[in-house]
């Protein structure tokens, strides 16, 4: 058995913490000395506490803990809990991208997830329609009754693989929660990629088209579909001196 201030420190949570979820009913004192009103917990006890703090961990509230003790809602849970997941790795790889605040260009190797979106085809005169063409696919959004999503940033392909100034050949993507397949409506999924982060003024963002071709060629690697390019921040600067660019060549 263990005292209250014991468990506390075993597990690295406040005892006033251990007391609250005993008045939740979410963890139960396995003896509690009548005369002295301290509160044991045994091994068994410990370890539900143990599984109780990964839960709060992952963003689980109380009511939600309550439900699990009661077999309630678990399905809905995972489900919770799997969309909470694609949100963290989506903001990681945002941050990462910001974190890279310097002129030199760093290769990194990683994946598109799966999932729908809505799509816009277009001819740009440069890349300020490209921008603008954003605002469009949140008015087809809205005209279709579609729920963008979040978890997923949305980004331009271009159809030609060697970067263009003007003229430029392009569709934009907003990601959707769900919707029927069709012209607008299409799944996209990028199993494998190679990118690299521009910061700044986005006339300069050829550069970065470089880097990439440079390392397909060393790596020995094929470009399989045309780049894309994410944009993370600034986009409202009429300049477009603060936007960080991600330049994305699939690749197998």
């Amino acid at each position: 058995m263990y005292r209250i201030s014991e468990v506390g420190s075993l597990m690295g949570v406040n005892p006033k913490t251990l007391r609250y979820y005993e008045e939740e009913g979410i963890l139960v004192p396995t003896y509690v000395d009548e005369r002295t009103g301290y509160r044991y917990y045994d091994q068994q006890a410990i370890l539900c506490l143990w599984q109780t703090l990964i839960m709060r961990d992952a963003g689980m509230s109380i009511r939600d803990l309550k439900d699990v003790c009661d077999g309630q809602r678990i399905e809905e849970q995972i489900g919770t809990l799997k969309r909470r997941m694609t949100a963290i790795r989506t903001t990681i790889s945002l941050l990462k991208q910001l974190e890279q605040q310097t002129t030199e260009y760093r290769v990194m190797e990683n994946s598109l997830p799966g999932g729908l979106y809505l799509r816009h085809k277009l001819v740009a005169k440069g890349p300020d329609e490209i921008f603008s063409a954003f605002m469009t696919l949140f008015d087809m959004a809205l005209e279709r009754g579609l729920e963008v999503d979040r978890r997923r940033p949305p980004f331009a392909r271009f159809t030609d693989i060697v970067f263009q100034h003007e003229n430029i050949h392009c569709e934009v993507y907003m990601p959707v929660v769900s919707g029927l397949l069709s012209g607008d409506v299409v799944r996209v999924e990028i199993p494998k990629a190679v990118s690299t982060v521009h910061h700044g003024d986005y006339s300069k963002v050829e550069a970065a088209y470089d880097v990439l071709q440079d390392y397909v060629d060393t790596h020995d690697l094929d470009i399989v579909d045309c780049p894309m390019e994410f944009y993370v921040f600034g986009i409202r600067d009429p300049q477009r001196k603060k936007l960080v660019t991600t330049v994305f060549f699939p690749v197998e």
